[in-house]
């Protein structure tokens, strides 16, 4: 993998990161691209990905609003006490 060669061959290893999900109405390019109509609703995802604390990632993606799911674990939080 991309990540897998970064840690083998340049030593980078992501150690932290976030990702932004917004709504967002696709514009024509990102309508041709995804084969929807312009102003389709899209979600737009922004990543940063840290290596010691520097951003070392970013990724920005569109993705169709009716082909995306997003699945999230719950747990208990743990004791701060």
């Amino acid at each position: 993998s991309l990540y897998g060669v970064l840690e083998a061959v340049y030593g980078l290893v992501f150690d932290a990161g976030d990702q932004t999900i917004d709504a967002g109405l696709a514009d024509a390019t990102e309508a041709r691209h995804l084969h929807i109509p312009k102003g389709s609703a899209v979600l737009l995802l922004q990543r940063r990905s840290y290596a010691g604390g520097v951003c070392a990632e970013l990724g920005v993606s569109t993705y169709r609003a009716d082909r995306y799911q997003v699945h999230t674990a719950l747990g208990r939080p743990p004791d701060f006490s």
